[in-house]
């Protein structure tokens, strides 16, 4: 095989790799990457006028206005669970935790998703001698499942103290449906 030839194959073999495309909000642009350079935290979002799907640094985005009136004590209900079982990894407010999700265009389906990503925190630590860093670690794994696709999780999730089998375990019990 000559050099070119060498050439030619290494070049259809990046081409075959999956892309991802970057949105940045404060330029309004777009760019492609290998998925495997997705740096840790992105999360994966719709935007208006993208063909499919994107990838954004959540520092990026900003506020939006109030689209919801202040939720009625069934609803903080959930929220107090949401915020006392997330609290010593995701430390909100009960005010802050309503402030956000008020601020959601589909507030319920957020709520819902919340409460499932603290249901899956408490199953993947529940009677684990696990220590902050490595609660740290199961959080975001559960928040990357939450908000990205499944063969991205691992990649965007950033985690420093679990091994690969207890993350991918992680993810398991994630995707897990429920008996």
């Amino acid at each position: 095989m000559g050099l070119f030839d060498k050439f030619r194959k290494k070049e259809a073999a990046a081409d075959a790799e999956p892309r991802v495309q970057i949105y940045d909000p404060d330029t309004h642009s777009l760019s492609t990457i290998p998925a495997r350079e997705l740096a840790p935290g992105m999360v994966r979002a719709h935007v208006t006028g993208i063909d499919g799907d994107c990838w954004i640094d959540p520092s990026k985005l900003k506020q939006s206005e109030y689209r919801h009136p202040p939720f009625d004590e069934e609803v903080r209900k959930y929220l107090r669970e949401i915020k006392d079982t997330l609290d010593e990894v995701y430390s909100l407010t009960l005010d802050e935790w309503e402030d956000g999700f008020r601020r959601d265009t589909t507030a319920e389906r957020e709520i819902a998703i919340w409460l499932h990503i603290a249901e899956k925190y408490r199953e993947c630590t529940s009677g684990k001698q696990l220590n902050l860093a490595e609660k740290q670690d199961v959080f975001k794994i559960v928040l990357s499942c939450a908000n990205n696709p499944r063969d991205q999780v691992l990649t965007v999730a950033g985690v420093t103290t679990l091994s690969r089998p207890e993350a991918e375990e992680i993810v398991e019990t994630f995707y897990r449906k429920d008996q």
